[in-house]
């Protein structure tokens, strides 16, 4: 398997999407997706589900166009796309978008490598790959894609999205990479350009918050905290049944993300009118997954672990209960919906009105 990064990247949008039919047609074939919680065998009902937009025509179309009004050169009619990139090589580029209602954007890029592994790239090139805002030719498609989901046309006045998570896949490294370039790994995963300068402490303290989810397989590593994911294969690595860890990692990563710009930015600012049933209800799908975890993830002790160690590098239990601390009157008002939430319609997300439908027949 080649070397490859990937990133999250949120924001939330102007306008409101509780179903398919508030998203540009034209643009994009949308439809909700339980896939992002299928692949860990969890409880849809107890789920964010949101929904997927895949490019159409008129989508890539529109990338042409802002293409060569910018004399970025886009070959390919659709992802991925090539992308030549100084010290890294030629690579494929590709991107997916979902939202979750009523305006969370989740934009999942990823470049995989063609012929250089990561692990033979100089730092100071792996270390611009963070933030792909700032990557030239990525940067552009980010920003142009966010552009036409957020108001549906380019008039050059949004904000472009500023959180990013980064993911790495160091593969087919030596027997001794993990052992020998543990300081450069972190120092890449940290943000710190200056990783030889570090203390000691810090890079055991970064390796030993992830030990846990290691031990079953000395040929895999994986490294997470609030800023990315690295993960590092041998040679001799074959994924086996769990897949792709990276891109699951990714995932967790992502409802991580997710939670934490509802409670940050979406549940008390949107909760009005017609959304507020719709947002108590997910505003408790959220709670679960922080206050209750186990219950949640009892499929897999290590993505149990995973999701542990998220909710702690995101600190999303403080957030939740300073949130409440705040609001106090909002669990009384949660507590007279319980009966309502217990009989909110079953597959809600599969309703062609979508999030409209949660609650029509109460």
């Amino acid at each position: 398997m080649s070397s490859e990064v990937e990133w999250k990247i949120l924001s939330t949008i102007r306008r409101t999407v509780l179903a398919a039919a508030d998203v540009d047609s034209a643009s994009f074939n949308v439809h909700p997706n339980t896939g992002l919680y299928r692949q860990f065998g969890l409880p849809l009902k107890s789920s964010y589900i949101p929904l997927t937009l895949d490019p159409a025509t008129a989508y890539y179309n529109y990338i042409q166009d802002r293409a060569k009004g910018s004399g970025c050169i886009v070959s390919e009619k659709k992802f991925p796309y090539y992308i030549a990139m100084p010290e890294v090589g030629g690579a494929r580029f590709s991107m997916s978008f979902r939202i979750f209602p009523p305006s969370i954007l989740a934009i999942t890029a990823r470049l995989r490598a063609l012929g250089q592994d990561l692990a033979d790239v100089p730092f100071n090139p792996l270390f611009s790959l963070r933030n792909p805002r700032l990557i030239p030719g990525i940067g552009d498609l980010i920003r142009w894609s966010f552009d036409l989901i957020n108001q549906g046309q380019a008039d050059g006045t949004s904000d472009s999205p500023k959180d990013s998570y980064a993911g790495f896949h160091f593969s087919n490294v030596s027997p001794n990479y993990w052992r020998d370039e543990q300081r450069r790994l972190v120092g890449l995963l940290i943000g710190n350009n200056d990783y030889d300068q570090m203390d000691d402490i810090i890079v055991k303290s970064v390796v030993n918050n992830s030990a846990e989810i290691n031990r079953k397989s000395a040929s895999e590593h994986l490294l997470i905290n609030k800023q990315g994911v690295l993960f590092v294969t041998s040679q001799n690595w074959k994924p086996g049944h769990r897949g792709n860890r990276l891109q699951r990692a990714m995932a967790l990563a992502e409802i991580a993300l997710v939670c934490r710009s509802f409670l940050d930015n979406v549940y008390l600012e949107s909760r009005n009118g017609q959304l507020e049933d719709f947002l108590d209800y997910i505003f408790l799908r959220i709670k679960a997954w922080i206050e209750r975890p186990e219950a949640i993830l009892n499929v897999s002790y290590t993505n149990t672990l995973h999701w542990k160690l998220l909710l702690s590098e995101f600190s999303l239990l403080e957030k939740l209960k300073l949130l409440e601390n705040e609001n106090p009157w909002l669990s009384d008002v949660l507590a007279s919906k319980s009966r309502m939430f217990a009989s909110a319609t079953e597959n809600w997300w599969a309703a062609k009105d979508f999030a409209y439908a949660l609650f029509k027949s109460t």
